[in-house]
């Protein structure tokens, strides 16, 4: 028994006719018959009695015939299921971020991925990024979107961008007047800083100390935004990922380059072992178009 006697078999019994059912099939008559001869004789008992020219299903047959229907559905089933894939009519995609980007990139990269592909729906956590690199790991996230101080192991990362920090501070600061800032500027001025683990937050101590300068710091937080709101509130200065200006007011919050250059890094991560699926393929290629437009369109004096 093989799909092509099935198929004839199914034909026949539908048609009511072996030659409606060559038809159905762009086969010969002869063929058709020479199928269900091959089927009965697999199967070892008759589906059709033949009278004055015509099959008449047996018993058998019309048992067999459900089965084979209903085997069908489920067929038919699965290749509507691959169809609606293949045009991405449907889909549910799980993305994973660290919050700065869920607040100034992803929101438009995801609206732009929802008109090119309606049908997908679309999941978006903003989370630290060691819980992000987590549900990476575990499968709950296809994607997330991290900084550069994650345990890379079990995870597939790859640098989407890097950029060189920024003060930022409000513009009655001292500092404000000048156009560029230096380690040794920062000596005596409150300063708010990331937490004390971060790769930005670390580089920067190494830079001070090879300075002999003594940071003051009065604020740590874990968020470039958290860090820009409160030197535009007047609390200090503060060193951050180029990213987090996107949303600022300058004629509120003065950003002034640093030197010597502080490299923030942002990594996309998969699961290692996992294909990618194209959802996400389709996906990662909007992010990627969003980042080149949302840098042009990041203007820094």
């Amino acid at each position: 028994m093989n799909f092509r006697q099935i198929e004839a078999f199914r034909a026949v019994m539908s048609a009511n006719s072996v030659t409606r059912a060559a038809q159905l099939l762009h086969s010969s008559q002869s063929a058709v018959s020479q199928l269900i001869a091959a089927l009965e004789h697999s199967l070892q008992f008759k589906l059709f009695e033949r009278q004055r020219g015509r099959l008449w299903p047996t018993p058998e047959a019309r048992i067999l015939y459900a089965e084979v229907e209903r085997s069908y559905v489920g067929l038919e089933k699965l290749e509507r299921t691959a169809a609606s894939l293949r045009r991405f009519d449907s889909g549910h995609l799980h993305v994973g971020c660290m919050p700065l980007l869920g607040w100034v990139l992803l929101p438009g990269v995801i609206a732009q991925f929802r008109r090119a592909f309606p049908g997908i729906r679309i999941s978006l956590q903003m989370l630290p990024s060691e819980m992000v690199r987590d549900m990476v790991v575990t499968g709950r996230l296809d994607v997330g979107f991290v900084s550069n101080d994650i345990d890379r192991r079990e995870v597939n990362a790859t640098r989407l961008a890097r950029g060189a920090g920024w003060c930022v501070m409000a513009p009655s600061h001292p500092l404000a007047r000048r156009k560029t800032i230096r380690v040794a500027d920062l000596a005596g001025q409150p300063f708010i800083a990331l937490n004390a683990t971060h790769p930005t937050r670390l580089a920067l101590d190494d830079l001070a100390r090879q300075a002999k300068v003594e940071l003051d710091v009065v604020i740590e937080t874990p968020y470039a935004a958290t860090v820009c709101m409160l030197a535009q509130q007047g609390a200090g200065i503060g060193l951050v990922n180029p990213l987090a200006l996107a949303d600022t007011d300058p004629a509120r919050l003065i950003r002034r380059r640093f030197e010597p250059a502080v490299e923030f890094e942002t990594l996309q991560i998969l699961p290692p072992a996992v294909a990618m699926s194209r959802i996400t393929q389709h996906f990662l290629r909007h992010v990627r178009i969003g980042l080149e437009a949302f840098e042009r369109n990041l203007r820094l004096e």
